[in-house]
């Protein structure tokens, strides 16, 4: 090819590719119809974009929209948006498209109409419009689908169902679907459609009485899958309730009341020792777990409720408090009568249900601790109950028995559990001492935490094993054992000798609390005033710091102190200088 073909060739095809933009271009510029977009993005954009860009960007919306004004015979629209957004809504075709639409975040009103101005009601109203759209393509899909059909709104109503509410049903979609779900958990033709229904009937926050009787039905199946899934979906009855009631509105737009929490879990509770009896093990641990829902909803709710509030007088926190103690009352009772049918299954064969045991005592202990604390804000004096004082306290030599189990996450969580006990593990504090010389340091970590708990009962007990883990090879056993001496005070005296050894050992935090440990046990510990002198002398300012204080309480008339402390007056520290001084203010 010569260089004159090559570049009549290259002429002709520049050409066919002017006529291309010239032919093709043009018919882009001069469309009216936009590119299509998404239909939910189109709805984000109608709720939150200015509604006259929206118009003069999408001549297809603004033709639409002029149409829609004069068939209704409007003639002044204000802004426009509510006949915008209905126009939009109108566009979204299938459930996930709808579903999608229903979930933004941003737009949609979330006050009650009256709140709203005029606009504003509009959007509400279309909005719950598309709800019950929703509602009836669901049933419709829930009544005929097919069976990937029908599993896949079941799973779109439990994800969904808490987010979305109407001005008539503030509970939400729940309960506008929890009729169809029991349905389908009753009737439906396949047993996983069955089982998918009563998953969602713990994840929408139905009607507790409603959703119980359902699951109870379930409890009874000959299926152990089925049982599983009754019992799982009785503990998230609870955790759902408890999740919206902690003050979420911000995120959430279905809300829940403590009473809500309190009729789920008094609904549950009576079920759920059915499971906690069961022959299969998932069975088992699914009701355990129940249990822990139920007690954790307690102390959530409260530790929410107690929150500092520059706004709530005295008087105020003792009326809410007062409350709050009458609603849940019945569900400390009930809780109560679960705890014997747990500590049974501290037994169990299953390793995995002894744990998820031990976890749900703790957390009944920790309600507990809950509990008495709202009893004194409550102010109800002698007529308080302590309805699970007795039976966790019957608990713990169950829970002592498992610190011999051979799986170490059993001991671990037993001891964890009788630690929430606090002066209820007492029965226990036997196999608690000798868990001090477990050979797992995690083990003695929380032994040594637990009998910090239990102090200052049971010294002549406890201060002998701690005395041993004083100088653990662990730096953490020893923190929690010096933690736990400290509690004992004066009585931990037999772990003087020890302490004085620990003074020179270690990092300097753990010699600090050393230190502090035997200012704690008082002139008891005078045994160890060389050692605490000769810590005047230490490197680091906070050492010699703690031992200018210890010496104070320890020595109140020893002279050979008082001669340290004077020297100690001279330390390049002022706070050594100024312990020293306070401490020789009190020697005499």
């Amino acid at each position: 090819m010569n260089y004159t073909t090559f570049i009549s060739r290259m002429v002709v095809a520049l050409g066919f590719f002017v006529c291309g933009i010239l032919v093709v271009y043009p018919r882009r510029l001069l469309a009216d119809e936009p590119v299509l977009k998404d239909p939910v993005e189109r709805v984000r954009k109608a709720l939150n974009d200015s509604p006259e860009q929206l118009l003069l960007s999408d001549p297809g919306l603004a033709r639409r929209f002029a149409a829609l004004l004069r068939t209704k015979g409007i003639k002044a629209s204000g802004d426009g948006r509510q006949y915008i957004v209905a126009l939009e809504v109108e566009g979204l075709r299938s459930l996930p498209q709808i579903r999608q639409a229903l979930l933004l975040q941003n737009g949609w009103p979330i006050t009650t109409p009256e709140d709203h101005p005029p606009g504003a009601v509009a959007i509400e109203r279309t909005h719950d419009g598309l709800v019950e759209r929703f509602v009836q393509e669901s049933r419709k899909v829930l009544k005929a689908g097919s069976q990937p059909q029908r599993l896949a709104v079941l799973a779109m109503i439990s994800t969904s169902a808490v987010w979305i509410r109407t001005a008539k049903q503030p509970k939400g979609l729940g309960r506008m679907l929890e009729r169809d779900l029991v349905d389908a958990t009753e009737h439906d033709r396949d047993s996983r459609v069955r089982q998918a229904a009563a998953q969602a009937l713990g994840e929408v926050f139905p009607e507790p009485g409603l959703a119980g009787a359902a699951l109870s039905n379930l409890l009874d199946s000959m299926e152990a899958s089925t049982r599983r899934v009754a019992a799982q979906a009785l503990a998230n009855l609870v955790r759902v309730a408890s999740e919206l009631a902690n003050d979420q509105a911000w995120v959430t737009r279905v809300q829940a009341s403590r009473t809500d929490v309190a009729q789920a879990g008094l609904v549950a509770l009576p079920l759920i020792s059915r499971a906690i009896a069961d022959t299969d093990s998932g069975v088992r641990l699914e009701g355990v777990e129940a249990v822990r829902q139920v007690a954790l909803a307690l102390v959530h709710s409260e530790e929410h409720r107690q929150g500092y509030n520059p706004e709530n007088t005295e008087a105020a926190i003792g009326q809410k408090a007062r409350e709050a103690y009458t609603q849940f009352l019945p569900v400390a009772r009930t809780l109560s009568d679960q705890v014997p049918t747990v500590s049974q299954r501290l037994h169990d064969r299953e390793p995995e249900v002894t744990q998820a045991a031990n976890q749900t005592l703790e957390a009944l202990a920790d309600a507990r601790t809950l509990w008495l604390r709202l009893s004194t804000l409550a102010a109800v004096g002698k007529e308080a109950e302590d309805p699970l004082g007795s039976v966790l306290q019957a608990a713990a030599p169950l829970l002592g028995n498992e610190l011999t189990d051979k799986n170490v996450q059993v001991r671990l969580s037993a001891l964890y559990a009788l630690e929430s006990l606090e002066a209820l593990a007492v029965p226990a504090i036997d196999p608690v001492v000798k868990a001090l010389k477990d050979e797992n340091p995690f083990v003695r970590w929380a032994a040594a935490r637990t009998l910090g708990k239990i102090a200052p009962l049971e010294p002549e007990k406890a201060v002998p094993g701690l005395a041993i883990t004083v100088n653990d090879t662990n730096g953490d056993v020893r923190l929690s054992t010096l933690v736990a001496l400290k509690r004992y005070g004066s009585t931990a005296k037999a772990a003087v000798p020890a302490l004085d050894r620990a003074v020179s050992q270690g990092s300097r935090d753990l010699r600090v609390l050393t230190i502090q440990t035997l200012a704690a046990i008082g002139p008891s510990a005078k045994p160890a005033l060389p050692t605490l002198i000769k810590a005047l002398s230490a490197n680091e300012a906070p050492v010699r710091e703690a031992a200018a204080k210890a010496l104070g309480a320890i020595a109140p008339t020893a002279p050979e102190a008082a001669q340290a402390l004077l020297k100690a007056l001279d330390d390049s520290n002022s706070d050594v200088r100024q312990a020293a001084s306070d401490a020789l203010l009190i020697i005499q």
